[in-house]
């Protein structure tokens, strides 16, 4: 383990890089061969391994690591009540932990992008998380897995031309989205993580579990509930076909600039379309309060969320699935608590991963200050139950 200091973060954030295994799960020859990881430590509020202080572990999206230090202040927090460790780990393939040596040889071909899967990318944890203990005796120290959408998921869902027309936005790709990770982290690894925080997890966001087009639905149900007379005018889906009529017009480009005040013109009306329909679901998605524009937004619930319940009911506990149901990805969300140690904390109001970024005395309102409130004492219950049970032992 090599450590380095990193400009762009305050100085009690070390950066190392560790020694990875590539393939966690095979015995043939290139599985042996290892990779440098990017990891992240925060000594400043630990109370250290004699106490048995906590390690609060944020495992890294689809990213650079520094995404996740530098946006999910209320990890810092968490930090300072519990007198815990950070420890912070980059994904596989993500920001300086590339196999391979580069971004060119790790996306090579199918032989070196086969060792990019959540499976492994879980095994990185596994590993990294029992070394950092093991270096710091620190075996007892319970580890608390937290992470914000994926760190994540699986590609965010297309719709077909019909679904299309149905809704108000038109489909465009949305990229990955890391608190599934968590999830799975807990379920596979219980005797690593003592518990997890999954920030808008869509861990039911799979086929025939949740339909396809709940994302876009949830979109245009906020914008729909903002503006009734805006949805009922159609003014978003028909603007659609105005620009696609615009585009066949010879000064495109210097049309569309001048119309939507753009800084560069766009090369087509495709880009410019795509681009507007980021910024609607970006609205929806990442909107903030106090200033969020969008006002209210109520997802439904499908009967086929019942079927991850057994699994999580009969093989692990101490998980809180927190989600704000302005978030189009809530709709592959757990909303219902499953057991009493498998909680689900949603808020009507409350956006994509907003309970984990920092927090804010003067802006945050009165229910989201609750939300986290709510999840301290939660994993404050975890802490207290751990330590009652290692000191049970060692009597």
């Amino acid at each position: 383990m090599t450590s380095k200091s990193n400009s762009h973060l305050p100085p009690e954030f070390v950066t190392y890089y560790y020694t990875q295994t590539l393939d966690h799960f095979n015995y043939k020859p290139e599985s042996y061969a290892t990779f440098q990881q990017k990891y992240i430590k925060n000594f400043k509020y630990w109370g250290g391994a004699s106490t048995s202080s906590p390690i609060i572990v944020y495992i890294g999206e689809e990213a650079p690591l520094t995404f996740g230090v530098h946006g999910k202040g209320f990890i810092v927090d968490l930090a300072s009540r519990f007198k815990a460790m950070l420890l912070y780990i980059e994904h596989r393939y993500y920001g300086d932990s590339m196999p391979f040596g580069s971004f060119g040889e790790a996306f090579r071909d199918a032989n070196t992008l086969g060792f990019l899967s959540s499976t492994q990318a879980l095994g990185d944890c596994a590993q990294l998380i029992t070394d950092v203990k093991r270096n710091l005796s620190a075996e007892n120290c319970p580890a608390i897995a937290i992470g914000g959408s994926y760190g994540g998921s699986n590609p965010g869902p297309k719709l077909t031309e019909l679904q299309a027309k149905q809704m108000v936005l038109q489909p465009f790709a949305i990229f990955f989205i890391p608190a599934e990770l968590a999830t799975w982290f807990r379920l596979k690894y219980p005797h690593i993580a003592l518990g997890a925080l999954a920030s808008s997890a869509p861990v039911l966001y799979y086929e025939d579990i949740t339909p396809h087009n709940a994302y876009y639905s949830t979109v245009t149900k906020n914008y729909r509930d903002t503006s009734e007379t805006c949805y009922q005018n159609q003014t978003i889906l028909e603007s659609w076909a105005e620009i696609q009529r615009v585009g066949e017009l010879p000064d495109v480009a210097l049309i569309l600039s001048k119309q939507f005040e753009t800084r560069t013109p766009p090369r087509n009306e495709n880009e410019l379309r795509d681009a507007l329909a980021g910024m609607y679901t970006s609205t929806s998605q990442y909107g903030r309060p106090p200033e969020n524009p969008i006002e209210k937004s109520v997802v439904p619930s499908t009967k086929q969320q019942l079927d991850i319940k057994p699994t999580l009911q009969r093989f692990t506990g101490n998980i809180i699935f927190s989600n704000g149901l302005r978030d189009p990805y809530s709709a592959g969300g757990v909303l219902k608590n499953i057991s009493d140690s498998i909680i689900a904390l949603p808020t009507v109001n409350g956006s994509h991963c907003l309970d984990i970024v920092k927090s804010s005395k003067t802006s945050d309102p009165d229910w989201l200050v609750q939300q986290r409130n709510t999840e301290v004492e939660i994993i404050e219950g975890w802490i207290a139950k751990y330590y009652a049970d290692l000191k049970a032992i060692n009597k």
